[in-house]
């Protein structure tokens, strides 16, 4: 099951013509990704053109509803947020380490 935030991802890459690697950095591996973008193309929000994929009117309606759900509005509808570098609200007491032992650096 795709999330509001993913789907509108998935939308804004087709619109932009971006890379999937940012889904791929979501947890999503590429057989997912290439399924996640074949239910796109079944519910007609996205058709290929020669210049390569593009949205249909249903696509950019359902960014803007995915876009008003989440709301999100002005750059943040423009810029979807890179979710896997958001760190979840902690206590005051605890202790934040990176993942990264270069980002003590």
């Amino acid at each position: 099951m795709i999330t509001d935030e993913d789907l509108i991802l998935l939308l804004q890459l087709v619109k932009r013509n971006g890379n999937i690697e940012s889904l791929h950095n979501r947890g999503y591996q590429y057989s997912q990704i290439a399924a996640l973008i074949n239910i796109v193309f079944e519910k007609n929000l996205a058709y290929y053109t020669e210049e390569g994929l593009s949205l249909t009117n249903e696509g950019e309606e359902a960014l803007q509803i995915s876009n008003k759900n989440l709301r999100r509005k002005n750059s943040e509808a423009m810029i979807s947020p890179q979710t896997e570098y958001i760190i979840n609200k902690i206590g005051k007491y605890d202790i934040y380490l990176p993942a990264s032992i270069k980002n003590l650096r």
